[in-house]
């Protein structure tokens, strides 16, 4: 399967900052920003298997203020693949445990609506449900997406 991913990184203060690919659990590849960039891409090969898959991309790096990982395209042979339908898994830390309950609650609704944009350190995961046809006529699960292999 070909991997296709496009992104952009905000890095204010230049430290090191890596996005971890991982398809069901086994590194794929990692790359490491240590300044803002945009309009990076990411190509890589891997095989799925026929049925539910895991994507994840691990964002993490030197703790800082400013810092976002913006997913704007990612394609899984050439079939698109719906940015905002990712699970977002944020890291917790020192900063989350000073948040009264409102702004805590702002934070958490955030993450659930992220809208491709990740601010914290964590996992993004997607669902893939690899499948030979184009077959409609099986549920997904919640977040699923359905692609061709």
């Amino acid at each position: 399967m070909h991997f296709e991913l496009k992104y952009s990184i905000q890095n204010d203060l230049e430290l090191d900052l890596s996005i971890q690919v991982l398809v069901n659990q086994k590194a794929s590849s990692k790359i490491t920003h240590q300044r803002s960039e945009s309009d990076c891409g990411l190509v890589w090969d891997t095989d799925l298997i026929l049925g539910i898959n895991t994507l994840h991309f691990v964002f993490a790096g030197q703790e800082q203020e400013n810092k976002k990982f913006t997913i704007h395209s990612l394609t899984i042979n050439n079939q698109p693949i719906n940015v905002l339908a990712a699970f977002y898994y944020a890291d917790t830390n020192s900063w989350w445990e000073g948040l009264d309950t409102k702004q805590l609650a702002q934070a958490k609704k955030q993450i659930i609506n992220h809208g491709g944009h990740f601010g914290w350190f964590g996992t993004v995961e997607y669902e893939i449900s690899a499948h030979h046809s184009r077959q409609k006529n099986n549920l997904l699960g919640i977040g699923q997406q359905r692609v061709c292999i």
